[in-house]
């Protein structure tokens, strides 16, 4: 059985590297970059050939909140390089593609609107779909439940009754 897990692993990350090159095609093909440079790749996933309208020419550029550890972080002791869940996936997928990969932090708050802007050609940043912000980008399957929960504590029970209550904080 324990020899087994790694297999099942594997399939899984590969699984979730094919839907994010899919992904990454879609938000890489709708980026709003005026730049004529595009890249000619093939989609394993799909078996088609498609058209990438990248800010750099053979580079996948991610824009990314780097200080979340495990998604994405900086490595301790190569400072200006990144590692997490996040990072190892996305440059895996560029990988497929044949594509450098150029992380640009960016503050958390802002990260769509860099997207938006034809700052990135896609976002890796541990994001929690919402309907607002589908309203705004396309998201691939979601691959963590986070499970978030909020505590307060006994003193702030009634004063923090709600979420709206938090409005503010």
């Amino acid at each position: 059985m324990a020899a087994k897990t790694p297999h099942r692993a594997s399939r899984a990350i590969l699984g979730l590297v094919a839907i994010l090159c899919v992904v990454g095609l879609v938000a890489a093909s709708c980026g709003g970059s005026d730049s004529a440079d595009s890249t000619t790749t093939t989609d394993a996933a799909q078996g088609q050939t498609g058209n990438l309208d990248l800010i750099e020419e053979q580079t996948l550029t991610v824009c990314s909140d780097i200080p979340y550890p495990p998604f994405e972080f900086e490595k301790e002791d190569a400072p200006g390089e990144y590692t997490g869940f996040d990072v190892d996936l996305v440059d895996a997928m560029a990988e497929h593609l044949d594509l450098k990969t150029a992380w640009r932090v960016t503050v958390f708050d802002t990260i769509l609107a860099s997207l938006e802007a034809g700052d990135c050609d896609m976002v890796a940043s541990a994001m929690t779909i919402t309907d607002e912000r589908k309203e705004q980008v396309a998201f691939t399957d979601p691959y963590f439940d986070a499970e978030q929960s909020l505590l307060v504590t006994k003193e702030n029970e009634e004063k923090y009754a709600t979420l709206e209550d938090l409005a503010g904080q």
